[in-house]
């Protein structure tokens, strides 16, 4: 790309207008449209012809997710110093505000070495007692609040220190639960600077939004995900993905944030929050269920007539009774994961039972004994017919 070059002074077309076009704005009202705003921001209003100065932060709204610290919530007029006379300034600014008159503090002016307050060429160890002679006060009370990090325990907390040299994005592997009804799932992930996770304080990364930046591991690789939910083949598999400026405004990698995550199946029902803290990559590898395997679901026993169709998810463990014919055949059977069986117990006290397998397989049952079928899945699905007295 070429080089704008300047042969004198580069000037702005209109007076006392900011040159980024983010920071002018047409109306008071068009406040909370301003992209990225930060403390200490000056934005112009073309409505009063006037700059203003950003004091706080709050949450915003961005489709489905809310994001911390991301409208502007508290302003000021920006007020040039030939607009302020001396009595609003000692009104604004007068000792009393600050609880610490001079005649307050004993032998201050001989602390200072003989320097006058207005030169504020002073050390704190230049200030014996200082402290003392302030009440007390805070620097809250000095109308300039949030200028510095506070200290807790006598250290300053750790989310006030810069990114780590050279940090790269955190990447999160999160386990994918079991569902003992066979829902899809979604995920949702918070994160926070603290770990109180208070309403406005936290960014909410979900699923359903940001799918297409996660990926699970399934047939021993990564995928893209391209749906906003999980089924029963990614049960018990893991889903990554990197923060980025899109999922997490104002994210800052190598700084340390608290997090907490859950699955929501389709019928609203959860896993509950799991947390962690973390500052770079984190990995959660042990799938969330109540025993080490998922609990085998047993469907309860019904009279079986004619073409039998069978579903997984009614059941891993089937049971029937028979007394006309029955015919079971692979194309009637639905939704067996890859790697699992299903366990059909079939008790005949009367008809036929006809078990059709793949192609022109056929197997006919006609004495009075319980039969179990068992229905397989390792790339295609299999039956198997065991006899029991």
């Amino acid at each position: 790309m070429g080089k704008i070059q300047v042969g004198g002074s580069l000037q702005p077309g209109t007076v006392d207008t900011p040159l980024d076009a983010r920071t002018r704005i047409a109306t008071l009202d068009a406040v909370a449209t301003i992209q990225v705003p930060y403390v200490g921001m000056t934005f112009y209003v073309i409505e009063t012809g006037k700059l203003y100065i950003v004091k706080s932060l709050k949450a915003r709204e961005v489709g489905s997710a809310t994001v911390a610290l991301a409208a502007v919530d508290q302003y000021e007029e920006l007020v040039s110093g030939g607009d302020i006379d001396i009595a609003e300034f000692d009104n604004r600014y007068a000792q009393k505000d600050h609880d610490h008159e001079i005649g307050d503090v004993t032998g201050l002016q001989t602390a200072l070495d003989g320097k006058a307050v207005a030169d504020h060429d002073h050390t704190i160890g230049d200030v014996t007692g200082l402290q003392t002679a302030l009440d007390g006060k805070a620097a809250a009370d000095h109308d300039h609040a949030g200028a510095y990090a506070p200290l807790v325990e006598e250290k300053i907390p750790e989310q006030y220190f810069p990114a780590a040299v050279g940090a790269r994005p955190a990447t999160l592997s999160l386990p994918v639960p079991y569902d003992e009804n066979g829902d899809n799932m979604t995920l949702v992930v918070d994160i926070c600077e603290n770990e109180n996770f208070d309403p406005g304080t936290y960014n909410r990364i979900n699923m359903t939004v940001w799918y297409a930046k996660m990926s699970v591991f399934s047939d021993e690789r990564f995928y893209q995900l391209q749906e906003q939910s999980l089924g029963i083949p990614y049960y018990g598999s893991t889903v990554s993905f990197t923060l980025d400026q899109e999922m997490f405004p104002g994210y800052v990698p190598g700084r340390t944030y608290f997090a907490r995550y859950m699955w929501i199946d389709t019928k609203q029902a959860s896993t509950g929050w799991k947390g962690f803290k973390f500052s770079g990559d984190v990995s959660d590898m042990e799938p969330i269920h109540t025993n080490f395997e998922p609990p085998l679901k047993v469907k309860d026993t019904a009279v079986a007539s004619g073409e039998l169709m069978l579903d997984y998810l009614a059941g891993e463990i089937q049971n029937y009774t028979m007394e006309a014919d029955v015919t079971v055949r692979l194309a009637n059977v639905s939704n067996v994961p890859f790697g699992a069986a299903l366990l059909v117990n079939i008790k005949r006290t009367g008809g036929t039972l006809t078990v059709r397998g793949s192609g022109q397989n056929l197997q006919t049952y006609d004495e009075d004994k319980t039969y179990m079928l068992v229905v397989s899945n390792f790339g295609e699905l299999q039956v198997a017919v065991t006899e029991t007295v």
